[in-house]
């Protein structure tokens, strides 16, 4: 490899790390209680596109594509967040329904407790 070559490859590299520091930061981690709301990914999305446009060619390209895919997987991680919140609220209920007397009153509450926020 030409040394023109490593240093273009190095500092696109660099670029690349540098746009999306963030945006990786901001993806939901597995146990995290909520994923991000719409707002949030709509923020990190466009600060990611302000360090992009820093960058010329084919680096801008990348570093855009790149911001836009990361914005995509952080509305998928939200959307199968909210649907396995509402899965796991609707076991939570069948279970309650299943009990009786102040049994039930406390699932309930405790049901009320972990979802109604």
């Amino acid at each position: 490899m030409t040394d023109s070559l490593k240093t273009w490859l190095a500092s696109s590299l660099f670029a690349s790390a540098a746009c999306f520091g963030a945006m990786a930061h901001a993806s939901t981690a597995p146990g995290d209680a909520r994923a991000m709301t719409e707002d949030q990914i709509e923020a990190r999305y466009d600060q990611a596109k302000e360090r992009c446009d820093q960058l010329k060619g084919d680096e801008e390209d990348v570093c855009e594509q790149r911001a836009k895919t990361e914005r995509d997987k952080a509305r998928a991680d939200a959307k199968a967040e909210k649907d396995k919140l509402k899965a796991e609220r609707e076991l939570a209920e069948e279970q309650c329904d299943a009990m009786s007397g102040s049994a039930k009153d406390a699932c309930e509450a405790d049901l009320k407790a972990k979802y109604d926020r």
